[in-house]
């Protein structure tokens, strides 16, 4: 087995997350003890054990990882491995379908999101009102939140996500995002919100509220979500602080679900569906496979 450690080492390097995901797996191959990895039986032995379908899977791409790139086996659809990793795949997906299922009808529409949104500003709620209509408008993720807040100046820092107001300029906000989930295949997204309707004009006057009536400092800008010291929040802990700011603090994996299940029926679905895509940072596929809560079981199984 420690060919397959060497390995991985070795080609991933350069994506740290993905090979210490792997290193997590390998280490818990290791903890079965005596078995054979070149032998079918012996790894399907294990895949068999009791455990999630998430732990059955990484484990299989370790073992397919092993037998492809190390002893470099044909392992193609009609091997052992990849056949029992296909029928696990589509039992996850299974899975997460009557999940959806369950979780549908309890669901608020998009109608409600908005209604939520508008009901902020009207609040003074600016902070949640800030981060719904990031929400609802981009489709992003947690960490994209986590901004800081500068007033008449570009910071030019390429390491935060930050939006910057300007007070010449009272209906244009600039969001830039430096760090997300998949900035490594999308790129530094830059996008300037203009107050052209009630809801973008609403999000320009929320952030200048928001910065003005939390002591701003333009040397260090103005964390959106603040720790008791004032200090921004992590973006490992970002997550508690988007979903509290959310309608019935359901956060933002339902509000994508709830935003792609409105566009099902709309005779433009696929142009949205690529904006959320790039917007996202997320393949079209896989905003299909596990957030479209109106995906059949049939759908998967064809």
């Amino acid at each position: 087995m420690d060919e397959l450690l060497i390995y991985l080492e070795n080609n991933y390097s350069q994506k740290i997350p993905t090979l210490n995901q792997y290193k997590r797996h390998y280490n818990k191959l290791k903890n079965f003890g005596d078995f054979d990895l070149d032998n079918d039986n012996d790894c399907l032995d294990i895949i068999n054990k009791d455990m999630s379908l998430s732990s059955k899977l990484g484990l299989l791409n370790l073992m397919i990882i092993y037998r492809s790139k190390v002893k470099m086996e044909n392992v193609v659809q009609g091997h052992p491995l990849v056949d029992c990793r296909t029928k696990i795949k589509n039992e996850e997906k299974i899975k997460k379908i009557e999940k959806n299922d369950m979780i549908k009808s309890q669901l608020p529409t998009r109608d409600q999101l908005q209604k939520y949104l508008h009901k902020q500003f009207d609040n003074g709620n600016y902070k949640n009102y800030i981060v719904n209509y990031l929400l609802l408008n981009f489709y992003v993720r947690n960490v994209d939140c986590n901004v800081l807040l500068f007033k008449n100046q570009d910071p030019c820092c390429d390491d935060i996500n930050y939006l910057v107001y300007y007070d010449d300029k009272p209906n244009y906000v600039i969001w830039k995002r430096n760090k997300y989930k998949t900035i490594n295949l999308y790129g530094k997204q830059e996008h300037k919100i203009m107050g052209r309707s009630i809801s973008g004009k609403n999000f320009c006057n929320a952030v200048r509220e928001f910065y003005d009536t939390n002591d701003g400092n333009n040397n260090t800008g103005v964390p959106l979500f603040k720790t008791t010291s004032n200090k921004q929040v992590s973006d490992a802990n970002c997550g508690w602080y988007v979903a509290n700011s959310t309608y019935q603090g359901i956060g933002e994996g339902k509000y994508l679900k709830i935003m792609l299940n409105d566009i099902n029926n709309q005779p433009n679905t696929m142009n949205i569906l690529n904006k959320i895509s790039a917007s996202r940072g997320t393949g079209a596929k896989h905003l299909i496979t596990d957030y479209n809560i109106t995906q059949s079981v049939n759908d998967i199984l064809q």
